[in-house]
């Protein structure tokens, strides 16, 4: 269906193009729709009315219209609104946070545990409506509309499980909290956590100051083990399940051989690493890459 509705756009661009003077151009690594429009001389609202686009995201290979630039309409200026004078009010009194978080943060977090359980990864889960939180809802809305509708809980609650502190080295090379990599990677080594708070944060795909805004009464330095802890409502990541205290690794239980027809595209331009099953995106997850020195 994907192919055919290629050839079909191609097909139909040629004939615009002899006719209105429009083109199609295939979409390459680190374009963008701002950049294509740019080289166009066009806007980029008029570039999405040409291709029936409600998104700003782009995938490389995808074949676009490109609008004469005659027939770009220039933007009306909106009219100047009538001045309407305003109501003297009081001024609203700030609702006091729950748990040290907003209503807005609560509703950006539900959001943000949503989009992690469908696969698309909004990066550290933190109550914010950040730059991957946005591409996240996007591409989630593209690919799959009804993971949105989902009424998830947006925490739900853990207990500290036994053992936990094998996991964590407070005294690893580097200061004031920040791991020295050099250091770290001079001699072979098991590289463990330098809190528990690193270890909660990176089990339930959060922020540690989330972790402590959901849980002010809480110790999050060195927790005793049974206690019980607020966290995001994710799938948590068990450490305990992919590698023994000794830095030992089982993935025997969580690799497979993979599927036919499935493959890992990774975008160094756009930072994220996506995962397609034939010309459907089924996850999407924001990565860091490494730089030499």
């Amino acid at each position: 269906m994907i192919l055919f509705l290629q050839r079909f756009l191609l097909l139909w661009g040629a004939l615009l193009q002899m006719a209105w003077g429009q083109s199609i151009y295939r979409v390459k690594t680190g374009d963008s729709l701002s950049v294509i429009a740019h080289r166009a001389g066009i806007s980029v609202e008029s570039l999405k009315a040409a291709n029936g686009m409600t998104s700003n995201v782009v995938w490389e290979g995808v074949d676009l219209i490109i609008p004469a630039r005659e027939a770009v309409q220039p933007r009306p200026v909106p009219a100047p609104a009538p001045e309407v004078k305003k109501a003297s009010v009081s001024p609203a009194v700030p609702q006091k946070p729950r748990g040290g978080i907003s209503d807005k943060g609560r509703e950006i977090l539900q959001l943000q545990v949503t989009l992690d359980r469908a696969g698309f990864s909004p990066g550290v889960i933190d109550g914010y409506d950040g730059k991957f939180t946005r591409l996240a809802k996007t591409l989630c809305t593209t690919w799959n509309p009804r993971a949105l509708q989902a009424n998830l809980a947006a925490t739900r609650v853990m207990t500290m499980p036994k053992g936990w502190q094998s996991y964590v080295d407070t005294n690893l090379p580097g200061s004031g909290g920040r791991p020295d990599f050099k250091a770290l990677t001079a001699k072979k080594r098991v590289i463990r956590y330098y809190s528990a708070g690193e270890y909660l944060a990176e089990r339930y795909h959060c922020s540690e100051a989330l972790l402590k805004k959901l849980n002010p009464k809480v110790d999050l330095k060195f927790p005793a083990a049974g206690t019980r802890l607020k966290v995001p409502n994710v799938e948590a990541f068990e450490i305990e399940s992919y590698f023994s205290t000794n830095g030992e690794g089982d993935w025997t239980s969580g690799v497979g051989k993979g599927e036919a027809g499935r493959r890992v595209v990774i975008s160094a331009h756009d930072a994220m690493l996506t995962l397609w099953d034939g010309e459907r995106l089924i996850r999407a997850y924001p990565i860091t890459l490494n730089e030499d020195d």
